[in-house]
């Protein structure tokens, strides 16, 4: 059965009206392709582009920042305890840590693995253009800040757009911002809208790599779809030692402060039998509402960017939520919009004291339970507390298993128990990427844990 009925007409104009039904799991990926685009996309051979993008020095950035004596960090379990068990440090994360209402992530906006070799970008059949002469194959380290808040806001009544005017709505997708993310990944990479900016599925543009993803002229590398697959930022190895009944793993976190997961894989899945709502997201025993991405099969459509034709073609995509709006409604988060999206993208201005949200991104002055990779000072916080520590990006982390429900709301995710060991990041020797622990079997050749010879070493520093 279908998970969505997302219909298309005329011309490849697409009617974004959702019809949800039962959650159908799947375990199908980009795995054994170049690229999520339709098969019937066909390659540009347009160069790529150069784009001169400025360095961003995101530690200087951050230690600009001064600590707020005023507030009082929060101890959520979803958001703000152990942190460096949730969030991917082999990846872009440079820094995290929360104040009193938000889960704030410093991030280059890069995924553990490069997206400019041919696996990646240079898989896509039709890249976004720079101009009319090339196509963007490549990405650049970015200065992005994320903050999540840590109590969503209410439930939304009406489009949930950008301003009372909705000029900036996404076509034929009100719910959603024409432009920048409506997430966060746990690798720090952005998610975008599962549409182009046409409102149209970005399957149909032809220009999504495996993991449903693609670099735009600001070289910016963001999904726009579930990240699903071996060689991308989670796949079957995460769902951990009970993969067949587990609820799937915490995979981001939506700008409206919700969890975002993992798709189902099997219909014995806890929560598998609660159907989705229209923003992508449901409420099951004992977790608040959350988020899940999902596989939508049997798309068909008209027209695909640079393809003859008039198709029609077929085509199953792989999708994130929130789908077509938000459930929270952004317009109660303070200082949530900057110019035509949500404020997170800091690359043009590298000035902290400059960003419309600067008073909600400093940190609690005395936190310490925060995160930060070497060479990366968070200004004004405590000495470490948080028992896995808070050096961040020396390995990678134990990934979530089976979530802990957090009364009344969000639900926190655990780390595996029964002694198992964390493997190295990256991918093993046959180009498989490396499982996170111990826990189904050993570590692959290439994936063997490294020996710790100083346990501190690395490990941030608090000011």
């Amino acid at each position: 059965m279908r998970l969505f009925t997302l219909p298309f007409l005329a011309a490849g104009i697409f009617s974004p009206t959702p019809l949800f039904a039962t959650i159908t799991p799947s375990l199908e990926s980009c795995d054994d392709l170049t690229s999520c685009s339709p098969s019937a996309c066909v390659a540009s051979t347009d160069t790529t582009c150069s784009l001169n993008v400025p360095t961003q020095d995101i530690a200087s950035s951050l230690s600009s920042v001064t600590c707020d004596s005023e507030c009082t960090p929060s101890s959520d379990e979803l958001k703000c305890t152990d942190l460096k068990n949730k969030l991917k440090g082999d990846a872009g994360i440079k820094a995290a840590y929360c104040t009193d209402e938000f889960l704030v992530v410093w991030s280059n906006g890069r995924p553990n693995y490069d997206p400019s070799d041919s696996d990646y970008l240079g898989g896509i059949p039709l890249p976004p253009g720079g101009d009319t002469s090339c196509r963007v194959r490549t990405s650049s380290e970015l200065l992005t800040v994320y903050k999540i808040p840590i109590s969503p806001p209410a439930d939304q009544t009406g489009t949930n757009a950008m301003g009372a005017s909705g000029d900036a709505a996404l076509p034929n997708v009100p719910g959603m911002p024409e432009a920048g993310c409506i997430g966060m990944a746990i690798d720090g990479v952005p998610m975008f809208p599962n549409y182009n900016n046409r409102g149209q599925p970005a399957a149909t543009s032809c220009e999504i790599d495996r993991c449903n993803a693609h670099s735009g002229k600001g070289d910016d590398y963001h999904y726009h779809g579930d990240p699903f697959g071996s060689k991308c930022l989670y796949d079957e190895d995460d769902y951990g030692s009970s993969p067949s009944t587990t609820h799937p793993p915490l995979i981001g976190f939506a700008m409206d402060g919700y969890g975002i997961y993992g798709r189902h894989t099997d219909a014995l899945q806890e929560g598998a039998d609660v159907d989705l709502d229209d923003c992508g997201g449901h409420v099951h025993t004992t977790y608040g509402y959350h988020y899940h991405s999902f596989v939508t099969l049997g798309r068909t459509t008209t027209s695909l960017d640079g393809v003859g034709g008039s198709g029609p073609f077929t085509f199953d995509t792989f999708d994130v939520s929130p789908s077509t709006c938000w459930k929270g409604d952004v317009s109660q988060i303070a200082n949530f919009w900057e110019s035509k999206q949500a404020a997170y993208d800091r690359s043009k201005s590298q000035t902290p004291t400059s960003w419309v949200d600067y008073d909600n991104i400093r940190p609690c002055c005395g936190d310490t339970n925060w995160l930060a990779s070497s060479g990366y000072t968070i200004p004004g916080v405590g000495a470490c507390g948080s028992e896995s520590g808070c050096d961040f990006g020396t390995s990678a982390p134990t990934a979530p298993t089976t979530p802990s429900p957090t009364p009344g709301g969000d639900t926190g995710t655990d780390a595996p128990t029964g002694g198992s060991t964390a493997c190295a990041s990256g991918n093993d020797d046959t180009g498989k990427k490396c499982p996170p622990d111990t826990a189904n079997g050993p570590c692959p050749p290439g994936c063997e844990p490294e020996e710790d010879e100083d346990e501190d070493e690395g490990e941030g520093e608090g000011e």
